[in-house]
């Protein structure tokens, strides 16, 4: 891989110009209208698609809408995104041989197959690792919304249980009132890992209201580091066979690392401690599908840092990005097909290669190297790209921008 060798993106399917605009009711009108004409006439009853109580409300409805999460089912077949007009929306992903006109270069219109709305702003989600619109059982097919103010929530995708499903227990007991869940990451099939302030993390399961097991250090090396909010947990993959790790990754919007271990007492320990004077706090902690490394994606930085695990996570090489993060929560993707890849704020795309990842950021024909190479360019015709999700079998990657949401194949 040489710095500035480009790459094509074809892109198959898209939201078009339903996003492009900051009117949500303009936005919400415009995605009924289009959503109404394509299943018009089709033999299979789709499902309503649900109302903002914020509709007719004129103070409400001056905003851009943006992606804050894009998850793919784990069959590829479909996603769920969290945008910021309170919506929770199901997209079906069009089958390849539906697609006559990729050749072309035909772009299939993306529309919702079920949206619901909550009544505030959602701080952090997390949709369950099994979810599919094709499971049998839909125990699955839920997602975990965090508010302020209100308990955890646990919601059916689709909102077909017609409000929260379960509701677990946030409440300080000191002050009384529900506190803020940063981050949310499930640890195992039935039990998830939220992120509170002060370094708290509680452990749930999913059919009890309170948590199972709780973590908050009682000192701190810095008062700062005591104050510091758990932004994210190191991202896992969960493939079925039953094994899922008890040793987790915290990070922090102090530039933190905690390693946790649900097996024993309630304790952690700081394994890496960044630069704390630039606001440079942790968005995304990713694992080298070897095990060996973790790439940190931080805000206000110009790089990816990289850490090796087998050197009691040592920084051993930084990649360099072609742009400054700034307060942005730029969030990239790693797999096995496609490595690491990540959006920019000029509307590309940058991507290194697996066989790069997996060796920590330096290139093979320059494993002595301790720097890295900006990653290739892919061409992708959009503004600011902040989200990036690449499908279950690779071949794909799902992308929010500044204007809506895109599935392309790389060429």
């Amino acid at each position: 891989m040489n710095q500035g060798a480009s790459r094509e993106c074809r892109i198959i399917c898209s939201t078009g110009a339903v996003f492009d605009n900051n009117d949500l009711k303009t936005v919400w009108e415009l995605e009924d209208s289009i959503w109404a004409q394509t299943t018009h006439g089709v033999s299979y009853t789709f499902p309503e698609l649900g109302q903002s109580i914020y509709k007719d409300d004129e103070k409400e409805l001056q905003k851009t809408i943006i992606c804050q999460d894009l998850i793919w089912s784990k069959d590829g077949t479909s996603l769920v995104t969290i945008h910021n007009d309170y919506g929770i929306r199901q997209y079906l992903i069009p089958e390849e041989e539906e697609t006559e006109a990729w050749e072309n270069d035909d772009v299939k219109q993306l529309i919702p197959f079920t949206r619901f709305f909550k009544n505030q702003s959602m701080v952090s989600s997390k949709v369950h690792p099994y979810y599919s619109l094709y499971n049998d059982d839909p125990k699955h097919n839920t997602v975990l919304l965090a508010s302020r103010d209100v308990p955890l929530q646990l919601y059916s995708v689709d909102n077909s249980h017609q409000g929260p499903i379960c509701n677990y227990e946030t409440m300080d007991s000191n002050t009384e009132r529900y506190e803020t869940a940063y981050s949310i990451d499930y640890m195992t099939e039935k039990e998830f890992l939220v992120g509170f302030m002060k370094n708290r993390i509680n452990l749930y399961n999913v059919n009890r209201r309170n948590p199972v097991w709780s973590i908050q250090p009682a000192t701190s090396k810095s008062k700062i580091s005591a104050k510091a909010i758990v932004s994210c947990f190191d991202e896992v993959n969960f493939n079925g066979d039953g094994y899922y790790s008890r040793c987790r990754l915290a990070g922090t919007y102090k530039n933190e690392i905690y390693r946790i271990d649900t097996r024993v007492s309630p304790s952690q320990d700081l394994v890496y401690q960044g630069d704390q004077t630039h606001n440079s706090g942790l968005i995304q902690i990713l694992n080298s599908l070897n095990g060996n490394y973790v790439y940190l994606i931080k805000r206000n930085s110009i790089t990816i840092d990289v850490l090796d695990r087998r050197l009691n996570f040592q920084r051993v090489n930084q990649l360099p990005l072609p742009f400054n993060m700034g307060n942005h929560k730029f969030k990239a993707s790693l797999s096995s097909q496609l490595g690491l890849i990540m959006g920019t704020n000029a509307g590309y795309l940058i991507q290194w290669d697996n066989d790069t990842v997996e060796f920590g950021g330096v290139p093979r024909q320059a494993r002595t190297s301790i720097t890295a190479e900006t990653g290739c360019r892919i061409s992708f015709p959009q503004r600011d790209t902040h989200r990036v999700a690449a499908s279950p079998d690779g071949m794909s990657v799902a992308v929010a921008h500044e204007n809506g949401l895109s599935i392309a194949r790389l060429g």
